[in-house]
């Protein structure tokens, strides 16, 4: 899975839910004797550097500035912001060449924009075309609520006042005004 959220924050926020649940998971299994019984707890690396103290302390290693395809092979989740996705590199020890996360190509099962409410339409946009071109088979899933708060954008109001495009996000696009009947 690739992770894909607005903010830090609520990257940070997905992971702590997961650890939270991978405490839960340990809990349950040591009551029983049949350790098939449960799933196995989920891997995952944050990729940035760390924002969220809690984090930090649980795992030192859940935090990546990049990252190798050995690791990448062997996590479960990778959560990121949307707005560093064209950035991270993933270098493959074998080859000795390194590839944008975004290009690696035939590799993303499932792609979760979250709180996608708070993306800009053209950051959902990019994501979609770029990773869809190397990787067709990947499904995409949005996850958020309308009636959130609107796009986060690093420009100033007089810019986006001239692009017109300050309050569009992926359920405006689709006219998606509230998920009631």
């Amino acid at each position: 899975f690739l992770l894909l959220t607005p903010t830090n924050k609520a990257a940070d926020v997905v992971c702590k839910k997961l650890i939270d649940n991978e405490n839960l998971f340990r809990s349950e299994a040591s009551k029983i004797s049949d350790e098939n019984e449960f799933r196995m707890p989920v891997s995952m690396v944050r990729i940035g550097k760390p924002t969220d103290v809690e984090l930090e302390e649980y795992d030192e290693d859940l935090y990546k500035d990049s990252l190798d395809k050995n690791t990448l092979d062997n996590t479960h989740l990778v959560a990121s912001t949307i707005h560093r996705i064209p950035y991270y590199d993933v270098f493959d020890e074998e080859s000795r060449f390194s590839t944008k996360l975004f290009k690696m190509e035939a590799y993303w099962d499932y792609i979760v924009f979250d709180e996608a409410s708070m993306t800009n339409l053209p950051y959902i946009v990019f994501a979609i075309m770029a990773i869809h071109k190397f990787n067709p088979d990947a499904k995409f899933i949005i996850a958020g609520d309308p009636k959130q708060i609107p796009p986060v954008v690093n420009v100033t109001d007089k810019e986006l006042e001239e692009i017109d495009i300050q309050d569009e996000n992926i359920y405006s696009m689709m006219g998606i005004n509230s998920f009631n009947p």
